[in-house]
């Protein structure tokens, strides 16, 4: 089996060495990573401790025997704080055009959070698109998303129903 990685974003992948067997992560495990390569999906650990740890989204090399060799340079790493008392940051997921904001309808929305969630991808250089579910559960959807939009910048704010 064949896979066409273009169709995974590999266009837009920077620095890929010339000839390098790449991946792109769709999921990560604690010691190793599911890939999806040229050759079909694979599962690899890191070649050896100084290879950074790689997040979903990221295009990896592979070295011959099948481990993860090195992480391509990034276009976008949407980053949080960790949990709990560590310092370090927690990727989220690398190579991320856009970040689609979801807030349901159900409910009135959280700005602030929205507004949160929005500098997050946009501190990590995706370009946010806001998207308010359940309209058919909302009573004045036109007043959510003038809420939403006062905090959400240029941001694009979309209301959407399943049902409707």
């Amino acid at each position: 089996m064949v896979v066409d990685l273009r169709t995974y974003g590999l266009e837009h992948a920077r620095e890929v060495p010339e000839g390098a067997r790449v991946g792109r992560v769709r999921t990560q495990h604690r010691i190793d990573w599911e890939l999806v390569t040229a050759d079909g999906d694979v599962r690899a650990p890191l070649a050896n401790r100084k290879v950074e740890r790689p997040g979903v989204g990221d295009w990896v090399v592979l070295s011959e025997a099948g481990l993860v060799a090195a992480v391509l340079p990034r276009s976008s790493a949407l980053v949080r704080r960790a949990a709990g008392l560590k310092e370090e940051p927690q990727l989220l997921a690398a190579n991320v055009d856009a970040c689609f904001v979801l807030a349901p309808l159900s409910a009135p929305p959280n700005p602030g959070r929205i507004e949160r969630t929005i500098a997050l991808a946009r501190g990590g250089g995706s370009r946010p698109v806001v998207v308010l579910t359940k309209a058919d559960l909302c009573a004045d959807v036109a007043a959510a998303i003038a809420a939403v939009s006062a905090v959400a910048g240029d941001a694009p704010v979309h209301a959407v129903s399943a049902r409707t």
